[in-house]
């Protein structure tokens, strides 16, 4: 099976997204199936690290927006121009962009295609909403709210109809999942969850050896309780919650580790400086590897308010860490910890509406030894039972295999007309047959030759 995988933006260091696509393309070769990536030429920073994969750089620079509030319709212009000329040449087409599911539906190839939902808008914007309430100022304020609520229903539109349309659609957690099916209304056996997000044979608990080497590499003092965040410092991560939280626990000697970077990096290391605790945070950088970090901390704090799923909050629960995270509240936070830490059995789950109650966390995590201790063990045997690599790359594969058959079974060889009906009621009855051979389409190489393409 040739599987044309499509990721506009392929960032491994700091995109979990990325992480995930490398790691179901591995199982899927590793099944027998040839994987091509397509990319963007200019948003792309993956090539080197994935050259056990064919990648299509498309030459296609990214439609510009005016004005942010127009973003969701530069995304659509672009999609259009990169799917359009290649997913017709392959047997399956996966992207995890609902405007790039719309461009290659509108193809009318007949070629099946997987959504896979990475952060939806249902989590990320609500959270942007509330933000943009908060702030102050007159005909500018009622301005970003006119155009955010003008952007946000164009997305939402398009993601809606990018499930219904897809032959199948693949979220990272059961939250997610719960929320698709409950704001956009729907009931289809082809929405499902994948769980999945971390190595851990990789990630493990530190021995005392090598948490003293990581200690020593970063510089960081045996005798300090140290707190750690990984990610990318985002509005949506939550990161000025921490801070906050940090400076109120000043009675203790509590540090921080920031690895990761983003937009937000300046103005946080420029509110350290203002509120005097630079001495307490470390900004570690953007890291190829953050074991390190966690290795070095007692404890990790996870205060995003927008997230599908938390790929860096279960690396840190694979270590061992005593975990904190936000509570989702279904209006300003909107996340998975429930989920991943079990309901507050693996983890500290803390209510967002003040950023005392997350300072308080810290500080019983803080002084209680013993708690720490039980919290980072339930936290690994949650890890290890729910989150591991190799259960989701085996359902991702079986997925992609049973995807291409139904699909192919379904349309028969009229490729241009497409029954999503038919589709989900075979779907549903669970085909295990072995996967037909798929046919490479004239029409789809002769479009993709109209495009300028680089192969690396």
């Amino acid at each position: 099976m040739r599987v044309l995988w499509h990721m506009p933006t392929l960032r491994t260091n700091t995109c979990g997204l990325s992480r995930r696509a490398l790691r179901y393309a591995g199982a899927l070769r590793e099944a027998g199936h040839d994987v091509t990536f397509l990319v963007q030429a200019d948003r792309t920073d993956a090539e080197a690290r994935i050259k056990e994969f064919p990648v299509l750089r498309a030459d296609v620079c990214h439609a510009a927006a005016p004005h942010w509030s127009l973003q969701a319709l530069a995304r659509r212009t672009t999609a259009s121009r990169i799917v359009r000329g290649c997913a017709m040449a392959h047997d399956l087409f996966i992207t995890c962009q609902p405007e790039a599911v719309l461009a290659q539906e509108s193809c009318r190839s007949g070629v099946p295609c997987v959504f896979v939902c990475g952060g939806s808008t249902l989590l990320h914007d609500e959270a942007g909403a509330v933000r943009l309430l908060e702030r102050r100022g007159g005909a500018r304020r009622i301005w970003n709210i006119a155009a955010f609520t003008i952007d946000r229903w164009i997305k939402r539109d398009c993601e809606r109809r990018a499930m219904q349309c897809a032959d199948a659609v693949v979220f990272n957690s059961q939250t997610t999942l719960r929320q698709a099916r409950q704001t956009y209304e729907l009931d289809s056996p082809r929405l499902t969850a994948i769980v999945g997000g971390v190595d851990t044979v990789e990630f493990q608990p530190p021995t005392e050896s090598q948490r003293a080497a990581a200690r020593a590499a970063i510089g960081v003092p045996n005798d300090s309780f140290v707190v750690a965040w990984t990610g990318r410092m985002a509005a949506e991560k939550g990161v000025e919650r921490l801070l906050e939280a940090i400076r109120s626990v000043d009675r203790l000697s509590v540090n921080v580790l920031l690895a990761g970077d983003g937009p937000q990096r300046p103005a946080l290391e420029d509110w350290t400086r203002r509120t005097g605790i630079e001495g307490r945070v470390c900004f570690v950088g953007a890291l190829g590897d953050v074991r390190p970090v966690l290795h070095a901390a007692d404890a990790y704090v996870f205060p995003s308010i927008g997230e599908s799923f938390g790929n860096a909050l279960a690396e840190a629960m694979a270590c061992g860490l005593p975990c904190i995270g936000l509570r989702p509240d279904g209006h300003g936070v909107k996340n998975a910890n429930i989920e991943l830490l079990d309901n507050g059995r693996a983890g500290l789950l803390v209510d967002a509406d003040s950023p005392g109650r997350l300072a308080d966390a810290i500080r019983r995590v803080a002084v209680n030894e013993p708690l720490r201790a039980e919290l980072g063990r339930a936290a690994r045997d949650r890890a290890v039972a729910a989150f591991c690599w190799r259960a989701a790359e085996a359902s991702f594969v079986r997925l992609a295999e049973r995807v291409a058959h139904v699909v192919r079974v379904v349309r028969g060889a009229d490729r241009n007309q497409v029954d999503h009906n038919s589709a989900s009621a075979a779907w549903a009855s669970g085909y295990q047959d072995r996967l037909l051979p798929g046919t490479h389409s004239e029409r789809g190489a002769a479009a993709r030759e109209r495009l300028q393409w680089r192969t690396t």
